[in-house]
């Protein structure tokens, strides 16, 4: 998602601090990524526009040597899945009669026309190892069918729940924001990245971490 404006002002700013005139100021950089996922967003642009701000069209991207990754080891053992998703992104799925050219078509062990959870987790979550329920999740489209799913999902596991709740005042020093931004509002807000005001939680819930609280212990950003 970076972009070639974004590249030219790290390559000013190194030249500056080093007071030379080589590409980064000699320093050596390393950039990673796939041209296949999100390229560079360009509001209300065209297609040539969202090009034209890529790295590609860049001066200095023929000044990187690129190096590529041959084996996916997250997903070994699912080489009929990943081809899948490779011809998606690369368009070369074969189109299907009678419907536009952008269109898919989902192979049928994909699809589930039951209970989504029960089949992902089975019909009883308690018989199931914490170990194997770390390993599936089910994604969803917005905060609020994730947190429908959460409590479904918590409901269905033995023993009390215990409900913990978030900050719910601000920090100013102008009245009028403590009057505009009442705990009931605040209550309401689930901005993406962030739990819920009131989470609940059971012995044996899957959580995922979003700090690192003890790397030593393994505690950290994205740990089940």
């Amino acid at each position: 998602m970076f972009t070639k404006d974004g590249l030219r002002c790290i390559d000013s700013l190194l030249r500056d601090l080093m007071n030379n005139d080589k590409p980064f100021g000699g320093k050596v950089i390393i950039i990673g990524g796939d041209f296949k996922q999100t390229l560079p967003v360009v509001p209300r642009g065209t297609r040539a526009d969202v090009i034209e701000s890529c790295i590609k069209s860049s001066p200095l991207w023929s000044k990187f040597t690129h190096l590529s990754l041959t084996t996916n080891i997250r997903c070994a053992g699912q080489t009929e899945h990943n081809m899948w998703l490779l011809n998606i992104r690369s368009g070369n799925l074969l189109e299907i009669s009678g419907l536009p050219c952008d269109f898919i078509d989902i192979p049928q062990q994909m699809v589930v026309e039951e209970n989504l959870i029960e089949t992902i987790y089975s019909e009883n979550l308690n018989d199931r190892e914490v170990e194997q329920l770390a390993k599936r999740v089910i994604l969803a489209p917005t905060n609020k069918k994730t947190l429908e799913m959460n409590r479904s999902i918590i409901a269905k596991l033995q023993g009390e729940p215990h409900t913990f709740y978030s900050s719910d005042s601000i920090i100013s020093e102008d009245q009028n924001d403590l009057q505009s931004y009442p705990p009931e509002f605040l209550h309401d807000l689930t901005p993406s990245g962030m739990p819920p005001h009131s989470v609940m939680l059971k012995k044996g819930v899957i959580v995922m971490l979003l700090r690192n609280l003890n790397p030593k212990q393994g505690l950290c950003n994205g740990t089940r």
